[in-house]
C-alpha cells in the first residue's frame, strides 16, 4: 500500500503543472498525446478510499464494435491485467 501512495503522490506533484481541479478531487485534462490517460484522485464511487487514483477505461467485446466505457477504475501500480465487477458491465 505505501508503494500506491507513493505514486499517488508524484502523479499529483507531477500533474499540478497541468492544472485542472475537479469538484470532486485532483484531475487531469485531456491531452493530445498518444500516451496519455486522464485521472482523478478523489475518495473513490463509493467514498472509501483515501486519495485513490481512478481513472476511466474503454472495454470492447472481442470481434465487434460494441465497446463500453467504465468510469471510476482503480488504478493499483502493484497489480497486473483489468479487474472489472460485472455490475459494471452493461451487457446489450
Amino acid at each position: 500500500m505505501p508503494r500506491l501512495a507513493l505514486v499517488a503522490t508524484l502523479a499529483l506533484l507531477c500533474l499540478a503543472g497541468c492544472g485542472g481541479t475537479g469538484s470532486t478531487g485532483f484531475s487531469t485534462g485531456g491531452s493530445s498525446s498518444q500516451n496519455s490517460q486522464a485521472i482523478s484522485v478523489n475518495a473513490g464511487p463509493t467514498g472509501q478510499y483515501a486519495n485513490g487514483l481512478f481513472t476511466s477505461v474503454t472495454v470492447c467485446f472481442p470481434g465487434s464494435l460494441s465497446c463500453q466505457t467504465i468510469p471510476d477504475v482503480l488504478v493499483d501500480t502493484g497489480s497486473s491485467g483489468l479487474r472489472i465487477l460485472n455490475t459494471a458491465i452493461q451487457l446489450t
